[in-house]
């Protein structure tokens, strides 16, 4: 009972460890000392699994031809499609047009980076996309990858969770567009307007800077 009370970042850490040791093992070998250690491995993964299915952000795992490999079901709660039709997808055709550039673009550079001699084979890069719902409605989603790497380090895939932020991106753009809104007013009132913060830092409209107001 103590493994369910991880946080969902350790059971993401603890599940990509396993897919690397599993892959540096070789399942062709019928020696005991690999068989006993694998069998292990299978039954810790199948319970990271099922952790993993149970949280709320979506987990996923991609070859590096971008096809899906795995998915946990949550991906029915944020994009309304059930496992099986999601995998039946490219793993990149849940983005809209322009989230789709961002990416590739992405992947590209982290592509080129791993020709480096010095890099970091434990990094991720987290991005903001924008995803088509079954529905065809959209959400922002905030995803966070990483390479899953064979054990000479070479990518073999890539490691996703996505999270839902759409409503984080919606109160972002009231914000903003409250600001714009504020920002005309001040602006082009015939009123003269001068603000005084709290830090005595102050702003003046167009009308007081007509009549030189210090």
């Amino acid at each position: 009972m103590k493994d369910k009370n991880k946080t969902k970042a350790q059971v993401l850490s603890e599940l990509t460890e396993l897919r690397q040791r599993l892959i540096t093992l070789e399942p062709a070998n019928n020696d005991r000392k690999y068989r006993a250690p694998t069998k292990t491995l299978e039954r810790s993964e199948r319970l990271y699994r099922m952790l993993a299915e149970n949280v709320s952000d979506v987990i996923w795992t991609m070859d590096m031809n971008l096809r899906l490999t795995y998915i946990s079901p949550s991906v029915t709660r944020l994009l309304g499609f059930s496992v099986e039709e999601a995998m039946a997808k490219g793993g990149m055709d849940f983005l809209t047009p322009s989230s789709y550039q961002i990416a590739m673009t992405n992947i590209a550079e982290e592509m080129a980076r791993e020709k480096l001699r010095q890099k970091d084979l434990s990094r991720s890069r987290s991005l903001e996309l924008e995803l088509t719902c079954k529905d065809n409605s959209t959400i922002w989603a905030e995803v966070k990858m990483s390479f899953l790497r064979d054990s000479e380090g070479h990518p073999i895939g890539i490691l996703g969770v996505s999270r839902d932020i759409t409503q984080r991106k919606q109160a972002e753009q009231t914000l903003m567009e409250s600001e714009q809104k504020y920002r005309t007013l001040f602006d082009e009132s015939r009123d003269a307007i001068y603000i005084i913060s709290c830090e005595g830092k102050f702003g003046k409209n167009h009308v007081l800077c007509l009549f030189d107001f210090p």
